[in-house]
């Protein structure tokens, strides 16, 4: 649980919420068909429903001193681009560890980030050590 876990209650006391995910969530994306959701989508663009769309580009990216790339990974998590891993002072470990322990707990239970940024350091741990090893032979 987070740090500050002081009751269950989601959402905004008052104001506008200017970012907000609707759909289907990954326990419902296994009980329908590719036919089902096409028609869900359809459904929601033609009664004037709001998307947001997210391009992909031909060039890979580093996971290496690049602060955009977890916003680019998750943008719902990182709504206006800001505050990737690597854009502050604090070590990758402290970075990761301060998000999760956000107050509204999107970090900790988005199924995806945690994978993805436990990955990320291991990833980097082993070339590392793989090019030490090297470097020393």
């Amino acid at each position: 649980m987070s740090v500050f876990d002081v009751e269950y209650k989601d959402g905004m006391e008052q104001g506008d919420c200017p970012f907000v995910v609707h759909g289907l969530t990954g326990e419902h994306l296994d009980m329908k068909s590719a036919h089902s959701l096409k028609g869900i989508a359809l459904r929601h663009l033609n009664s004037g429903g709001k998307i947001l769309a997210i391009g992909h580009s031909s060039k890979y990216e580093s996971i290496y001193n690049n602060p955009n790339l977890y916003p680019q990974i998750f943008p719902w998590l990182f709504p206006y681009g800001f505050s990737g891993i690597g854009a502050t002072s604090l070590s990758d470990a402290e970075h990761k560890c301060h998000l999760l322990m956000y107050h509204d707990k999107c970090f900790q239970t988005n199924l995806n980030f945690s994978f993805v940024a436990f990955s990320h350091a291991q990833v980097k741990a082993s070339l590392t050590g793989a090019f030490l090893l090297t470097e020393t032979q």
